[in-house]
């Protein structure tokens, strides 16, 4: 028998992983919500290698992520069925009690409390009293590896454990009780999935620029986050006919890009808001926002999966990262970087900050030309500015009087 010897995935590969586990429940469940319960079967597997798995050398591929980035994934439910507000009167003829449920993202019910996903899969949810009265409890743990094993969603067993086998003749709304159950914690698994995956992908960059009207024979780069020996890519450009252009290159190679086909006034500077967002069917939706406003929007129709904390990547401004001269005359006045999908009112803040700054007579810009831009190293903020680009007063630019490549010289010397 030939051996091998195994190496440790890198993260990024473990979430791409996670992003194809996502997809496949995704397609499951709206399968299930439409009636073909066969569907069901692949959601079991996918329960297990994400929250149970424990054959040799494998763990489970949700909780050991959120350990990795340091991200509790919590989750609302009712008491289990250790309930010790459960009516005394009713334990002792007890036949069958499945508690736990309703289970939520968000609290949906008074009596719901907060709990973290581990605890929450050792929990003891059902209770049975088969018919040679041997009481049983199981945790949500136990259920899932059931399913999985003898159920279809790893194995096809030739037999069944007597508990299961009777539990699920126990039917609710034309399913078995034990069914539903699995069903409604795939859905919170799901939604827990996207929730990491959304903490590690969403972004928004907010950039307050003056950008001239100029002739550009090539593509102008804003700027352009590489990620090092990945092709996981951020970047904003001009192209030739002054169109700005929004784009995202994914761990897997695929680029999207939003573009603006509108008539911009460069005469006066702009706010820019660019954001990428995941929404519930594991869409990437790609946006930018011109002085507040929507002007123009993309949706993909898959996950593309870029990390969100510039630190880890090369950051370049006033060029492409791989042409240091792919640049443009520009003004940088303020430029932010958010690893999330921000709320409207905490938009509307920032929209509001920069147009105060707007309001400064004497408010400076860092002033690049094509071939001056700046670069910041991965792991590193500070940005070196390569060919001296020079401070210089937006009310000057918006006179019309621009910094010479004279002036350059002397400021830097």
């Amino acid at each position: 028998m030939s051996k091998y010897q195994g190496i440790p995935k890198p993260l990024g590969y473990r979430i791409q992983e996670l992003i194809q586990s996502l997809q496949v429940m995704s397609d499951s469940l709206e399968a299930v919500q439409q009636g073909r319960l066969y569907q069901l079967i692949p959601l079991y597997g996918q329960l297990r290698a994400l929250l149970s798995e424990k054959s040799k050398h494998n763990q489970p591929l949700l909780l050991t992520i959120a350990e990795e980035i340091g991200m509790q994934l919590n989750l609302y439910c009712m008491p289990d069925v250790d309930d010790k507000d459960f009516p005394s009167e009713f334990k002792q003829d007890l036949f069958l009690h499945l508690s736990g449920f309703p289970a939520s993202i968000e609290q949906e019910l008074p009596g719901q409390h907060i709990i973290k996903l581990e605890d929450f899969l050792n929990r003891k949810i059902l209770f049975f009293k088969g018919r040679e009265y041997r009481e049983g409890k199981y945790s949500i743990k136990e259920i899932i590896t059931f399913f999985a094993n003898k159920a279809g969603g790893a194995h096809f067993s030739s037999d069944l454990p007597k508990d299961f086998a009777q539990l699920l003749s126990f039917g609710l709304f034309g399913q078995p009780v034990l069914v539903r159950a699995l069903i409604q914690i795939a859905e919170i698994t799901y939604h827990l999935g996207l929730k990491l995956l959304r903490s590690q992908v969403e972004f928004e960059i907010h950039l307050l620029a003056l950008i001239p009207q100029q002739d550009l024979s090539q593509t102008g780069y804003v700027f352009d986050n590489k990620y090092p020996n990945s092709p996981m890519r951020v970047f904003f450009c001009l192209d030739p006919g002054m169109r700005p252009n929004f784009g995202v290159t994914g761990i897997q190679g695929l680029t999207s890009t939003v573009g603006i086909n509108r008539i911009i006034d460069w005469k006066k500077p702009h706010s820019f808001v660019l954001t990428l967002a995941i929404n519930d069917r594991l869409q990437t939706k790609l946006e930018i926002f011109v002085d507040g406003e929507n002007f123009g929007e993309v949706t993909v129709p898959h996950p593309l999966f870029v990390i969100n904390d510039p630190l880890n990547c090369m950051s370049y401004y006033n060029r492409s990262h791989d042409n240091d001269s792919a640049g443009l005359s520009i003004g940088f006045l303020e430029m932010i970087m958010f690893n999330k999908d921000l709320p409207l009112k905490e938009k509307v803040k920032l929209f509001l900050h920069f147009e105060e700054l707007l309001e400064q007579k004497d408010l400076e810009c860092r002033y690049f030309i094509k071939g001056q831009y700046g670069y910041s190293p991965p792991g590193t903020k500070d940005m070196q500015l390569i060919n001296s680009p020079v401070s210089w007063s937006l009310l000057k630019l918006l006179e019309g009087e621009y910094p010479s490549r004279k002036s350059d010289s002397e400021r830097s010397t």
